[in-house]
């Protein structure tokens, strides 16, 4: 298990730190920007600006299983956030998706072979899945939603233009 403290620099506080592999450093986003610090006492002294960018709440770097890359976040200069990987020692970002949708909250798998992520691609937030070589992009559909127990009860009232209403009632 690792603890780690970063003192908030101004009105920023970190966000989202990503251990490397043998635990001995992280990355982080902070006041616009992504970080890496070793994973030592007092370690925020020798912390090092990776990347300088406008970096938002989805940015969350996520360290590659060979400690090489990250990938993040970013909506670089656009509307819409899009995935970009970076070497864990800065240079420069490599666009992973594209469109005009978001593309936010990726982590590696075990293996380095895909990322996933979530999309709102088609309309709501979805799952995907991202092959690191050639590109391939996999939507995970969702079969259906079954609830392990009842949670509570909804009753929704439904009322027209003309004043007449419709009561529906079910169990989540």
């Amino acid at each position: 298990m690792h603890n780690y403290y970063i003192p908030p620099a101004g009105t920023s506080s970190p966000w989202w730190p990503s251990w490397s592999p043998d635990g001995k450093w992280l990355v982080f986003s902070q006041q616009g920007s992504i970080w890496k610090m070793p994973a030592i006492e007092n370690g925020i002294e020798y912390a090092k600006k990776i990347h300088q960018e406008e970096t938002l709440y989805r940015t969350r770097p996520d360290v590659s299983p060979d400690g090489k890359r990250f990938i993040y976040s970013s909506h670089l200069g656009g509307q819409f956030s899009n995935l970009f990987v970076l070497p864990t020692d800065g240079g420069e970002p490599y666009k992973m998706t594209f469109g005009e949708w978001d593309h936010f909250f990726p982590r590696w798998s075990p293996d380095g072979e895909w990322i996933t992520y979530i999309s709102n691609r088609s309309g709501l937030p979805n799952l995907h899945l991202l092959k690191t070589y050639g590109g391939t992009d996999l939507q995970v559909r969702i079969k259906s939603l079954v609830p392990k127990k009842p949670m509570g009860k909804v009753q929704v009232k439904i009322i027209d233009n003309v004043g007449n209403f419709c009561n529906f009632c079910f169990a989540f």
